[in-house]
């Protein structure tokens, strides 16, 4: 049944998959956050906040991926916070997240976090992060990453945020 809510993307079914959040069984909780991270709604925001700030174990990467996929502009500063998680997953994702919400008072703490950031594919997600504000000041926080990465999935992911950033990512792909 949440299978078919979450392909659905109603708001008739909103509260039971709030009520679903709750359910014993972690499937029909993880199930039910990922449909309440499609349907826009402000008890779906709601939720989803309020599962990052309690920082609700196995759900709260599956929040924070939906407030992005929501485009979730008041969740800007609690998914700011996940930047500085210990777990690589809650900071690659909530970059990811970020980048999708694309409000300009997170860029800021995006190029200080990527200035400090040692794990590359989390560095990678906040370049692309901040390749979505096409801002030019983001270009000296990533292009020293660019340089230093040899892998060649990562090192392609800087250059077209690089790339997405100059307004050339046809260069890179026709």
């Amino acid at each position: 049944r949440l299978h078919f809510i979450s392909r659905n993307r109603s708001k008739l079914f909103i509260q039971e998959l709030l009520d679903a959040t709750e359910d014993p069984n972690p499937d029909v909780r993880q199930a039910a956050v990922m449909s309440l991270g499609q349907i826009d709604d402000p008890k779906s925001v709601e939720r989803l906040l309020q599962i990052c700030k309690e920082n609700v174990l196995g759900l709260e990467h599956l929040a924070i991926e939906g407030l992005g996929r929501l485009k979730c502009r008041e969740a800007s500063i609690v998914l700011m916070d996940f930047l500085d998680s210990p777990d690589v997953l809650s900071r690659k994702t909530s970059a990811w997240a970020l980048g999708q919400i694309n409000d300009r008072s997170s860029l800021a703490i995006l190029k200080m976090r990527l200035a400090k950031e040692s794990n590359p594919s989390v560095a990678a997600e906040m370049a692309d992060a901040l390749s979505q504000f096409a801002d030019l000041s983001s270009i000296p926080h990533i292009f020293p990453h660019f340089k230093k990465t040899h892998q060649t999935s990562l090192r392609r992911q800087f250059g077209v945020a690089l790339a997405n950033i100059l307004g050339v990512v046809g260069e890179f792909y026709p």
